[in-house]
């Protein structure tokens, strides 16, 4: 597993609210950047990439990953519990408990070895 660098998840959290489609596009370049230097470094098999974010830029990164044969995009699925208990002033406390339970692809896509896994 390869993590992106510190400046690159801080960007990837912090999506300006202020952008169009156009201007977030050009604010993932670094990102895009990096992730295509690892691309190149691979010798052998699938590069998986878990990605899951701000929705615009999520959506536009993988419609990107689909470019690259080798390359399937993933994001986690969690099942959430969700507990209330009412208060004695009749104020609502409200815990979610998020529990991952697989990893699945954003397409299907046909990669040796991953079929069933995904």
């Amino acid at each position: 597993m390869v993590e992106m660098p510190a400046e690159l998840k801080a960007r990837w959290a912090n999506i300006p609210t202020t952008e169009g489609v156009v201007g977030i596009w050009d604010y993932l370049g670094p990102i895009r950047s990096w992730l295509e230097d690892r691309f190149h470094e691979l010798v052998d098999g699938p590069a998986v990439v878990l990605i899951q974010g701000e929705f615009v830029a999520t959506y536009n990164m993988v419609a990107w990953l689909g470019n690259f044969g080798r390359v399937l995009p993933i994001a986690a699925v969690s099942r959430r519990d969700v507990i209330e208990t009412t208060e004695p002033d009749g104020s609502v406390v409200k815990k979610t408990i998020f529990r991952h339970e697989r990893w699945r692809a954003y397409f299907h896509r046909r990669l040796a070895g991953w079929e069933d896994a995904l």
